[in-house]
C-alpha cells in the first residue's frame, strides 16, 4: 500500500472495487467534487489495469482482494492521511469503515452508502454469513453519521430492517455528465454496428445471477421467431460460460455477441436500437439512466429497486415482470417497432452533476 504524503484530504471514499456501475458512479462523484475544489481520494482494494482512471481522480490501492481483510490497511490509511470526511460504499466496506472509525475513535464525519437493495444482496450470501451480516448491520450501521441510499426503494428496504429513518438520506447516482456524451462519440470497430443490417439489442452488466441475462437470452430467442434482430452483451462474470452454452442450445450463436468488459461502452449505447435491463434486483441501475440519456429506447424488469423510479412508472420505457421471458419478448418487439417516446432531458437533472453534487455537498460538507 502506497500512501502519499500530500495536502489534507477533504473526503476519502472507500469502495471495494471501481468496476461496474458503482465504480463509475464513485469515479464520477470524485471527479466532479474535485472540480468544486475539494481534495478527494478514492481508497479501494486494488485497481485493475483495464480500468481507466481520470487524471483528476486520486486513487489509493490497499493491495487486498477481500474487503474484511483490508481493515488493518484502512486503519493505517485513516491514521496517516486523517481525512476530514469518510464515505464508504457497499455493505462489506461500510462495516469495515465503521470498525476502522471506531477503532481510531475518530471524530471525523462518517457517511456510509448502499447502492443496492440490501435485503436482495444479502440473500446471495451463504446462509451463516447472511445471518452474521444482518446482525452486524443492525448493530453497527447506527454509528454512522448518515446513511445514503441511491433510491427510495433502497431506503425503504433499510427502514424495514430497523435502521433509524432519521439517518437515511436518498441521493440519486451521479450518472449524466459531460464526459458521458463525449465518450459516446467514439468509433466502434464491430461489423454489426459498422454495417447495420438488423436492429441491435444491447445488454450491459456483470454476467452474474443478479443481472439475469438468462431471461434476456430466452426472451431474445422468442423474439427471433417473429422479429429478426441481434443481441450484444457487454460485461464479464462467472456466468459467461453458462450464457454462451445457452446461446448454442438456443441456436443463437451467430445472432448474439458477447463482447466482454469494455472500458467505454457508451458508443454501443448510442448506436443500439434498444437497451434491455433484465436484472432480478438493483439499487439504482446506472446503465438504465445512461441508456435513456443517450437516447436509446429501453425495456426493464420492474425489479427492486430503481427502474420504476427512473422510468417514472412507464413514462420513459417499458417495465416487465422479473424473470418473465414472454412479457420481455413482447415489450422488446413493441419498442423496436414503435420506438420510445421522446424524453424531456430535464427529467434527467435528478442524475446530473448540479443536483447530485448539491445534495452530497449539503450532507458531507455542511455538517460538523
Amino acid at each position: 500500500m502506497n500512501i502519499k504524503k500530500e495536502s489534507q484530504v477533504d473526503l476519502a471514499i472507500f469502495t471495494p472495487t471501481l468496476e461496474g456501475g458503482v465504480g463509475r458512479v464513485i469515479v464520477n462523484l470524485a471527479k466532479e467534487l474535485s472540480y468544486q475544489g475539494y481534495k478527494i481520494e478514492i481508497v479501494t482494494l486494488f485497481v485493475k489495469k483495464e480500468i481507466a482512471i481520470p487524471s483528476e481522480v486520486s486513487v489509493v490501492s490497499l493491495g487486498e482482494t477481500r474487503t474484511f481483510k483490508s481493515l488493518p490497511k484502512l486503519i493505517r490509511y485513516l491514521r496517516e492521511r486523517k481525512p476530514d470526511r469518510l464515505l464508504s460504499a457497499i455493505y462489506h466496506a461500510n462495516l469495515v469503515a465503521l470498525w476502522a472509525h471506531m477503532f481510531l475513535r475518530s471524530r471525523s464525519f462518517l457517511a456510509i452508502s448502499e447502492h443496492i437493495t440490501l435485503s436482495h444482496a444479502l440473500q446471495q450470501e451463504p446462509f451463516f454469513l447472511r445471518i452474521i451480516l444482518r446482525l452486524l448491520i443492525r448493530l453497527f450501521y447506527p454509528f454512522a453519521d448518515v446513511i445514503i441510499t441511491v433510491s427510495e426503494g433502497a431506503a425503504q428496504d433499510l427502514r424495514e430492517r430497523g435502521i433509524d429513518p432519521k439517518k437515511i438520506r436518498v441521493i440519486y447516482n451521479l450518472v449524466v455528465t459531460r464526459d458521458l456524451f463525449i465518450d459516446a462519440q467514439a468509433d466502434i470497430d464491430h461489423l454489426w454496428f459498422r454495417n447495420k443490417k438488423l436492429p441491435i439489442i444491447l445488454g450491459v452488466g456483470r454476467l452474474t445471477e443478479q443481472k439475469d441475462f438468462i431471461t434476456l437470452l430466452k426472451a431474445f430467442s422468442v423474439l427471433q421467431r417473429r422479429f429478426p434482430c441481434r443481441l450484444v452483451i457487454i460485461g464479464e462474470g462467472k456466468e459467461r460460460e453458462r450464457l454462451a452454452l445457452m446461446a448454442q442450445e438456443l441456436h443463437l450463436t451467430n445472432k448474439i455477441a458477447f463482447l466482454g468488459f469494455i472500458p467505454n461502452p457508451y458508443p454501443y449505447f448510442k448506436r443500439a436500437d434498444l437497451f434491455v435491463l433484465s436484472s432480478s434486483w438493483e439499487g439504482l441501475p446506472t446503465v438504465l439512466i445512461e441508456a435513456i440519456a443517450l437516447g436509446v429506447p429501453v425495456v426493464s424488469t420492474d425489479c427492486e429497486s430503481g427502474p420504476r423510479e427512473i422510468l417514472e412508472h412507464t413514462k420513459w420505457g417499458k417495465l416487465v415482470p422479473v424473470g418473465n421471458q414472454k412479457k420481455m419478448a413482447e415489450a422488446m418487439e413493441e419498442m423496436l417497432q414503435s420506438h420510445s417516446k421522446s424524453l424531456d432531458k430535464s427529467r434527467l437533472d435528478r442524475f446530473s452533476s448540479e443536483g447530485v453534487l448539491k445534495n452530497y455537498i449539503s450532507i458531507l460538507f455542511s455538517c460538523k
